[in-house]
């Protein structure tokens, strides 16, 4: 059997994650990775063919909404013979509505993965994909979720229950240590650590409430690209020398020192979907505490974290004493050598009913 095994956003953790995956894909399968061809992969042996995208952002999106140019990139992965189509990133573009449909006419199963199946709150750009999405869930030969959560969710959109798989966020520890920058050991500290882009959605204002109710000792860093609200600003800014703020994206080689010096992971969000923070952080030795919103529901039990209410900073910052408490452990299904063999079973069983991959 041949794969071709699809990504169209590598911005972020998708990119890493996508060629970390794929190459234990080509360690095991005949598979061919295909992205875009301004990005260079991070991932040492890792086969990348590429389609045109422009590096460019403001030309990136006028090529994204040209049939033109998404049936370009399709014919080329459709002269490569797959035998399965697997769209890991991309879901709720217009090439994904095309590639969807063009894969259909030509009879060769798509599988699509869908990240977020819910779209977040205030992001106007989710919610213009989420109404492309239903088409392209309706339309795949099988729908790949990260969370069990969301079948329900995506049954309702018409989707039929055979159609679905889940198979939960991959382990990224290995790629972080690899490009880890060697420096001077880190000494941890009793710091609740937030990462990630700044969003309203995320409860950062929830956690700093909760830093109120914590004792002195604990400080509260927050680090990601973005901006805080100006409430969230002043919350920060009550905290004194309790709370550091660092706004701009971190380099991968310095995340490993990040988790490093921190005692607690914290992911407050009053809506999730799914994040490779909760099997990031336990794999860095670090307890986790976050919301019963979306997977998290099932990723943060399993790397055996806890769970609390969303916008509740009483009920946060007990469960930060708690998470302090707990060993992070890291289920080895999730490792991304055991997650390959997880994906290679779906492609080879493109018919057979819901599978929950533990």
């Amino acid at each position: 059997m041949k794969i071709a095994y699809c990504g169209m956003w590598t911005s972020g953790v998708m990119g890493p994650l996508t060629t970390e995956l794929g190459y234990e894909l080509q360690l095991k399968s005949k598979t061919d990775i295909w992205l875009p061809s301004f990005y260079e992969s991070p991932t040492p042996g890792a086969a990348i063919k590429g389609f045109h995208l422009p590096r460019q952002r403001k030309l990136r999106v006028v090529t994204s909404l040209s049939p033109k140019s998404a049936h370009k990139a399709f014919q080329q992965i459709l002269d490569s013979n797959p035998d399965v189509i697997h769209l890991f990133t991309g879901l709720g573009t217009p090439w994904s509505v095309w590639w969807a449909n063009w894969a259909y006419q030509a009879g060769v199963p798509f599988i699509v993965t869908a990240h977020d199946p819910r779209p977040h709150p205030g992001r106007t750009i989710s919610t213009f994909l989420d109404h492309l999405s239903g088409f392209v869930l309706r339309r795949a030969t099988k729908v790949h979720l990260l969370s069990r959560c969301f079948v329900p969710e995506v049954i309702a959109q018409g989707v039929h229950p055979d159609k679905l798989v889940v198979i939960p966020h991959g382990d990224l520890s290995q790629y972080y240590r690899r490009v880890a920058t060697n420096g001077p050991s880190i000494s941890k500290e009793k710091q609740v650590l937030f990462f990630g882009r700044l969003e309203r959605y995320k409860g950062i204002d929830t956690l700093l409430r909760a830093a109120k109710h914590l004792d002195s000792s604990w400080n509260i860093r927050i680090v990601g690209p973005g901006k805080l609200s100006p409430q969230e600003s002043a919350l920060a800014t009550s905290l004194g020398s309790r709370c550091k703020v660092e706004i701009g994206y971190v380099p991968d080689s310095e995340v490993v020192n990040l988790f490093a010096s921190s005692a607690v992971c914290a992911l407050p969000y009053t809506q999730a979907t799914q994040s490779s923070l909760p099997s990031l952080a336990a794999s860095f030795g670090v307890p986790v505490i976050g919301t019963a919103s979306g997977g998290f529901v099932d990723d943060i039990p399993a790397v055996n974290g806890i769970l609390v209410e969303p916008n509740d900073p009483i009920e946060l910052a007990r469960g930060i004493e708690l998470a302090y408490l707990q060993a992070p452990i890291v289920p080895g299904s999730l490792q991304l050598q055991k997650q390959a063999d997880s994906y290679l079973g779906v492609y080879h069983n493109l018919h057979a009913p819901l599978e929950i991959a533990a």
